[in-house]
């Protein structure tokens, strides 16, 4: 019977053909003690995604319950994740989208165990390896940190405050598992094209704490056409827009609380404004002292050539025009 269902897994999916396998059998894989059901949702793919799932749903009818579009929501300015929870019948929401897998056949039980014993937990996340577009690692250990001048959390599992949630640089979407009445009524600013996970993971953890298993369990695709992530670097124009939104979602989010957490999201603002002049390359502002402590920070990621460069449009912005010229014309 469905009211049995203690997890319902949420994959929203569009033109995942080349992904969309390996996700649902990431799923199917899980073992554990208890029912649930996986929600997806193909919004109007136009590659072969639709038909691959419904060669799992034949397999699965009683676990995988599709919704196929025929016209794409993201487009019309719906959201595809609440069209897919609507439907949920289980106690518990966990979530990875298409492009995404699990790799852990324990994920699930590790955090239901926890989630049961711990009725305050609001949020359950994990730790994530990355991965570019043909499944090569490009990082085995994703951990989220607080701060970029703080160093990368390892070797323990511990509980994270909202204050620290919003300061995580990011929380692989993959990782997370929350109750489902942790989404009742839901502010308006939870259904964001721009980012679609951040509103909720703040206000989710706002609703009581979040806890993180320090293993990796699943792996975030990096470079997939048509990403979110993919489409935030696709211009100058575009870049603007994330970073916008992100910034709006923040304040949104600051007046919800009343200004609670007011200290760290200005702290988080003041980050991803340096993270957009590190994008756009304005050393000018990444010099100011505001700034500075990002830029130091920034340059230890980047290559030797990449951060003379940045230095010589700096000190010496004539050469780095000519530089400019120089290559667009090879």
């Amino acid at each position: 019977m469905d009211n049995d269902i203690l997890v319902s897994i949420g994959c929203i999916t569009y033109n995942h053909e080349k992904y969309i396998g390996e996700a649902i059998e990431s799923f199917l894989n899980q073992k554990v003690n208890f029912k649930y059901e996986i929600l997806i949702h193909d919004d109007a793919s136009t590659d072969n995604t639709a038909d691959i799932i419904r060669g799992y749903e034949e397999k699965y009818p009683d676990i995988i319950k599709p919704i196929y579009q025929t016209e794409n929501q993201y487009s019309k300015g719906s959201y595809p994740t609440m069209i897919n929870l609507e439907r949920a019948k289980g106690k518990y929401i966990a979530f990875c989208e298409g492009d995404d897998y699990w790799t852990d056949c324990n994920k699930l039980q590790k955090q239901i165990d926890y989630m049961e014993q711990h009725k305050d937990c609001t949020l359950c996340f994990h730790n994530a390896k990355v991965i570019n577009t043909d499944g090569v690692v490009i990082n085995p250990r994703f951990l989220p940190r607080l701060d970029l001048r703080e160093p990368y959390f390892y070797n323990f599992n511990r509980e994270y405050s909202t204050e620290e949630v919003i300061l995580l640089d990011f929380i692989p979407t993959a990782s997370l598992l929350f109750p489902k009445e942790a989404i009742d009524n839901l502010p308006s600013f939870c259904f964001s094209s721009i980012c679609e996970d951040l509103p909720w993971r703040l206000v989710i953890s706002s609703r009581g704490y979040a806890y993180c298993i320090n293993e990796v369990m699943s792996a975030y695709r990096t470079g997939v056409e048509g990403s979110a992530s993919s489409r935030a670097q696709e211009s100058i124009e575009s870049i603007n827009r994330v970073v916008d939104g992100h910034l709006k979602i923040l304040d949104q989010f600051n007046e919800f609380t009343d200004f609670r957490y007011n200290k760290e999201i200005e702290k988080v603002k003041e980050m991803k404004e340096a993270t957009r002049f590190y994008s756009f390359g304005d050393i000018k502002q990444l010099k100011t002292k505001k700034y500075k402590p990002y830029y130091r920070q920034f340059c230890k990621k980047m290559k030797f050539r990449t951060k003379i460069l940045y230095e010589i449009k700096y000190y010496l912005p004539f050469l780095h025009r000519v530089y400019v010229k120089i290559r667009e014309k090879m």
